[in-house]
């Protein structure tokens, strides 16, 4: 699961100084994992103010090493289930 969520400010990822405000990601993964969706990346846009160009570079740089890191992730299972796979 990819949690793609747009905060007003910065410090609330996990170590930050706003991280124990952040109810968006727990209120997703939480339920989620109840029903098996417990792996999930978060990248996050931040700012509504002049350093929001900033933060969607980053994110928009943070969501494509994510998508090649999954793609990466589906390729490899993939070639693991063909080799375990009975064969025909």
């Amino acid at each position: 699961m990819v949690i793609l969520p747009a905060r007003g400010d910065f410090g609330t990822d996990p170590g930050g100084r706003l991280a124990a405000m952040n109810r968006v990601e727990a209120g997703l993964k939480v339920p989620l994992a109840s029903i098996g969706l417990a792996d999930s990346d978060t990248v996050a846009v931040e700012f509504a103010d002049a350093r929001l160009g900033a933060s969607l570079a980053r994110a928009e740089a943070a969501v494509d090493r994510l998508a090649e890191r999954l793609c990466s992730d589906l390729g490899d299972w993939r070639d693991a289930a063909a080799a375990t796979a009975p064969s025909s």
